[in-house]
């Protein structure tokens, strides 16, 4: 089985899908980090925190948001 799949469509078990986050999202207080239960950092939980201020710093400017925006972030 591929680990990773690049540049073709492929059909994934939804249920799986849903399944494994629903089982990080129990395990939220136990973590180091919270972010870990969407961003997958498991081996090296501080990552997922430097992760998340790198896509702030690199997405944030380009979104040129003020007041009267609002942004729905689906994942």
């Amino acid at each position: 089985m591929k680990e990773r799949v690049y540049g073709e469509k492929v059909s994934i078990d939804t249920e799986n899908t849903v399944s494994f986050y629903n089982q990080r999202a129990k395990t939220i207080n136990n973590r180091k980090q919270e972010y870990t239960t969407v961003l997958l950092g498991d081996q090296d939980p501080d990552f997922s925190v430097k992760w998340d201020a790198y896509e702030k710093q690199l997405i944030l400017p380009k979104l040129k948001l003020n007041q009267d925006k609002v942004i729905l972030d689906i994942g």
